[in-house]
């Protein structure tokens, strides 16, 4: 699978994925949407199935005004790098993984 992602660690085998609202919302249409969650969920099964680690944060954790994200979520990406248990770990209200 061919695909360029946001961020990633070979050395950790960790990948950081920041989705917009065109993850979540039709803004392109509801066939567009079908489809981006079809691709992220078989990206997702891939990679964490290879033994990686796959991070999605939602759009919802990012201050435009101030361009930084909430310290919380910082704190809880860091915390899944370090633990080094492959799976697929979806942080944001979008998620409703919110710490």
């Amino acid at each position: 699978m061919k695909r360029q992602c946001d961020i990633v660690s070979m050395n950790r085998r960790c990948v950081i994925e920041f989705d917009g609202h065109f993850h979540f919302e039709p803004i392109y249409g509801e066939d567009k949407l079908y489809q981006k969650k079809r691709d992220d969920e078989s990206f997702n099964i891939a990679l964490s199935s290879d033994g990686w680690i796959v991070i999605r944060v939602s759009y919802d954790t990012f201050s435009y005004k101030t361009k930084t994200f909430d310290a919380t979520v910082i704190e809880c990406v860091c915390e899944t790098i370090d633990a080094q248990v492959p799976g697929v770990y979806k942080i944001g209200k979008e998620y409703e993984c919110y710490k």
